[in-house]
């Protein structure tokens, strides 16, 4: 990468200063910051997003890694790939406070942040999304409104927004509500005019919602969706616990939708702690018979398997061989901001050498971009 303006320098020193932070770089700079992937992502592109995808099918992918392998980072380049090649992209971070128990509060998460790159610009939300095709899909509006999709009320409201006859500002707020899962009164659509939208976002109709969503969006002319989910907590290690018993059946569903088209063009992708797969193979067989990986010591993990660890999708698995190659990205990106003293390649190996010696296992890349990020700061600090 190389920095031609004020404008990119300043981008490079934000991505930086993210990833000094916490050790992950925002959505925008993670292919700024990659090594190891890019063999995979093509993978993912050919095979999954234009063999499968574009021909309406659909799959899931469950990645397994430590706390700091790089679950996130992986994600956030799916994400960056999908909004690429105009895919509706949702990602969703898991935690206690926001897990996989409800269809209805994962149903309204997905509605209310799902996103779209439109004429170069990003759109959030459904409503958002639909607000900025209105005028550009009047035809395929008219497929869709003619569809056979599960939720006859989403589905209406989802064709008011992009063709329909909206009044004012007053009914694109009640309809944006609606299509966001808020419980919109009845009486406060038909006085907006909506006389066919009904039964919101609840509990009993949260399926069927979201594939008549995703659905809507494939025949508005989106070529697919990304639905991501980010555990970054161990939210299926309590075989004992209701909620945890509930996240499994609701991530075996989503599965089910996948593989019998309730999701057509869509990629499910799932990151887990280690650990995960054996309590589904214990604890929740109906899901651990979903996941199950080829037995044996002498099989090689292949791509096209629903379940890999996080290291097999990465070409560089040797940590001395990720120092290496890391360094060289940051000394490119010092580099393209001035910086030309030749001691930071030293630097950046002292002290990477430094955080790989604390750190044992997998999870050592967070840590190790954390301190080089800073290590590279301090020396185009020192340069200006």
């Amino acid at each position: 990468m190389i920095a031609s303006s004020v404008e990119s320098r300043d981008a490079i020193i934000d991505a930086l200063q993210k990833v000094a932070e916490n050790g992950i770089p925002s959505p925008e700079s993670t292919a700024m910051l990659d090594v190891g992937t890019r063999a995979y992502l093509q993978y993912i592109e050919g095979e999954v997003v234009d063999d499968l995808l574009g021909h309406g099918g659909a799959t899931f992918k469950v990645y397994e890694g430590s706390y700091g392998a790089g679950k996130t980072h992986l994600l956030q380049l799916l994400s960056g790939l999908g909004l690429e090649r105009g895919m509706a992209v949702a990602q969703t971070n898991l935690s206690r406070s926001m897990g996989l128990e409800e269809w209805q509060a994962v149903t309204s998460y997905i509605l209310g942040r799902i996103q779209l790159l439109v004429d170069g610009q990003r759109f959030r939300s459904l409503p958002g999304i639909l607000g900025a095709l209105r005028g550009s899909v009047d035809e395929p509006a008219k497929t869709l409104r003619n569809a056979p999709l599960p939720h006859a009320g989403f589905k209406e409201a989802m064709w008011q927004m992009t063709a329909g006859p909206l009044a004012g500002a007053e009914s694109s707020e009640i309809l944006a509500r609606y299509l966001q899962g808020e419980r919109v009164l009845v009486r406060d659509l038909r006085g907006a005019g909506f006389m066919q939208v009904k039964d919101p976002l609840s509990k009993r109709n949260a399926e069927s919602v979201l594939a008549t969503a995703l659905s809507g969006l494939r025949l508005l002319g989106i070529p697919g969706t990304m639905l991501l989910f980010d555990e970054n907590e161990e939210l299926l290690a309590d075989a004992s616990s209701k909620k945890t018993r509930a996240a499994a059946n609701l991530m075996r569903r989503m599965i089910d939708a996948c593989a019998t088209g309730g999701l057509p063009g869509t990629l499910t992708v799932f990151t887990v702690l280690p650990g995960f797969l054996e309590h589904c193979s214990q604890d929740y067989p109906a899901l651990g018979q979903r996941l199950q990986r080829p037995r044996g010591g002498d099989i090689k993990p292949s791509w096209r398997w629903p379940v890999l660890s996080i290291e097999h999708v990465n070409s560089i698995t040797n940590q001395d061989e990720f120092l290496a190659s890391i360094i060289k990205v940051f000394h490119r990106l010092a580099d393209a901001c001035g910086v030309t003293d030749g001691v930071l390649g030293g630097d950046l190996h002292q002290h990477g050498q430094q955080a790989l010696a604390g750190q044992a296992g997998s999870g050592y890349r967070r840590q190790l971009m954390k301190v080089l990020a800073s290590v590279t700061l301090q020396a185009i600090e020192v340069n200006e």
